[in-house]
């Protein structure tokens, strides 16, 4: 692939040539032959802000400026060296017989090239010639633009990978290229001696119209290996279709800087890489969606034939003869403003999941996600509970949310693995279970759960439903009397042990208890009561652990 003659930029080394200013004078020297020229135009007035462009040259007669005050001349310069506008042409021997030492003085102050041209010099022959060198530059460029076009779309049938699409587009441009993610993906490179390159001092870069991306230019740090050969570069920064900001960089040589019709081509080239990333990520997104369906359908028991089970957990990377847990994490309170900031929080958790056990396998909703810990059955893994809690505390606590996230972590016994869809049945049982009736974040096993495992299932009854009014009266109304109630059933209805945790006397607490019966109708001698009022308490005290703040 050859990049074709198409000639640079018009320039002002070219305007200075041209045959219609041959016998202009210059007044104010250019300090940069090099500096681009985009158009030309008359000036009828000095608002130059709303119809001038970067690059355009200026033609005036003075008719728009004589009647100027120094103020107001200074205002216009000001709005010319803005603008970056390369060259003012003055014509004389019409209004004026002489350029005004004062204007001649603004132009050398703001380094704006003065161009004299006599009363016989025509208007129309310079912008004619000017906008033919401009029209005919910008066909090449446009023809150049046209055929890397069409070699973009020849690599993206190939299905190059980016390697090999900056490979192709270094021999095309004659520049190393090195692509870079702010995450934590090796760089792609052409050359390897750039992959550690340290940019220096911010240099300055022409603008093209052909820009649609940020460029920025650096001097490429002393003392580097790598800054002896690229002593400059050229840094791109452009969106994946990941949503993460990719940077490309061109390695610029002594000999050989970024021009126009470079960016022609580096433009073809970012586009080339963000339709590859796309492609990429579409194919990613797909095997996703179907990881996500296949681990929906063994948690919901719906794969029951023998091979076809055996061929999933292969998929899967799951051993079909292992054990497995599960765990569910159920979220509330997100609301629409919160979706983006809870999805990056989960995809964060799972990440840090993926640490821990790299066979890890998630099925992901809205509202919850299920997480499957397979091994072999010599194997001795299992979730950690306060890791887990840890972890999604810190990263929903490291993101802002409009509302307010709570979570709930159910883990399942272990199961055989052929049994996975009761280990995801138990998992969100218990997550269910937490979110109804715990008061804070929390994630708990399914085997500390104790008497609660009664209250599992949807067709269970509420918990709250077995405590007796008596009980809420007695706590509502005399906390200290309830206080002295629960040491009293938790010591086994023992007087002189409740005495010795409350530091009291043992009548005081026999009087407290009699109390307790009499005031609120407690039959503490029947054993049915009792159990059901240290039932009870029990779910009183859940309920009431680790209130929100």
């Amino acid at each position: 692939m050859d990049k074709t003659t198409t000639g640079d930029a018009v320039k002002m080394k070219d305007l200075l040539q041209c045959k219609s200013l041959e016998n202009a004078e210059i007044i104010i020297q250019p300090t940069d032959l090099n500096a681009p020229v985009t158009g030309i135009n008359i000036l009828e007035a000095t608002d130059i802000e709303k119809w001038a462009k970067p690059g355009m040259v200026i033609l005036s007669s003075y008719f728009a400026l004589h009647s100027h005050t120094r103020s107001e001349m200074q205002i216009f310069f000001e709005k010319l060296k803005q603008l970056s506008i390369p060259c003012l042409i003055i014509k004389v021997d019409r209004l004026i017989n002489e350029i005004p030492n004062d204007f001649k003085e603004f132009c050398c102050s703001y380094e704006i090239p003065l161009i004299r041209i006599g009363g016989d010099a025509k208007y129309e022959d310079i912008i004619v010639e000017v906008l033919s060198i401009i029209l005919g530059n910008r066909e090449k460029q446009l023809a150049l633009y046209y055929k890397v076009s069409k070699i973009s779309s020849e690599m993206t049938l190939e299905m190059l990978n980016n390697r090999e699409i900056l490979n192709r587009f270094k021999t095309f441009l004659g520049f190393d290229l090195t692509l870079k993610g702010k995450d934590k993906r090796k760089a792609i490179t052409t050359n390897e001696q750039y992959l550690n390159l340290v940019v220096g001092d911010n240099l300055e870069f022409f603008h093209s119209e052909y820009m649609t991306f940020g460029y920025k230019h650096y001097q490429c740090q002393a003392g580097r290996a790598s800054a002896n050969t690229s002593p400059s570069v050229v840094l791109v920064e452009f969106s994946s279709s990941e949503d993460s900001i990719e940077t490309l960089a061109i390695h610029e040589t002594k000999e050989h800087k970024v021009d126009e019709n470079d960016i022609v081509v580096i433009e073809n080239l970012i586009r080339c890489l963000q339709l590859n990333q796309l492609r990429e990520f579409s194919g990613k997104q797909k095997l996703l969606l179907n990881k996500n369906t296949l681990v929906n359908d063994l948690l919901r028991g719906m794969i029951t034939d023998p091979a076809e089970f055996e061929a999933v957990c292969a998929n899967l990377g799951i051993a079909p003869n292992g054990m497995c847990q599960v765990l569910t994490i159920i979220y509330t309170n997100s609301n629409k403003e919160d979706e983006i900031s809870l999805y990056d929080v989960k995809n964060q958790f799972r990440l840090e999941l993926n640490r821990f056990r790299e066979q890890m396998v998630y099925y992901v909703t809205p509202r919850y996600d299920q997480y499957i810990l397979s091994y072999q059955k010599d194997e001795r893994v299992s979730f950690d509970t306060n890791k887990i809690k840890n972890t999604l505390g810190r990263k929903i606590g490291g993101e802002k949310f409009a509302g307010t996230i709570h979570y709930f972590g159910g883990i399942s016994d272990f199961f055989p693995v052929k049994e996975i869809a009761s280990a995801g049945s138990q998992s969100m049982a218990v997550a269910d279970f937490l979110a109804q009736n715990y008061a804070s974040d929390t994630v708990m096993e399914y085997r500390n759960l104790g008497l609660f495992k009664l209250f599992l299932g949807k067709d269970a009854a509420r918990i709250n439903e077995i405590v007796p009014e008596e009980l809420i009266h007695i706590k509502i109304e005399s906390p200290e009397l309830f206080t002295t109630l629960v040491s009293y059933m938790k010591n086994n209805r023992n007087f002189t042990l409740t005495a010795e945790q409350l530091f009291l006397h043992p009548k005081t607490v026999k009087y407290r208890i009699n109390k307790i019966v009499h005031d609120y109708n407690l039959d503490l001698n029947n054993m049915y009561f009792v159990t059901l009022v240290q039932a009870a308490i029990e779910v009183m005290e859940f309920q009431d652990a680790h209130r929100f703040e």
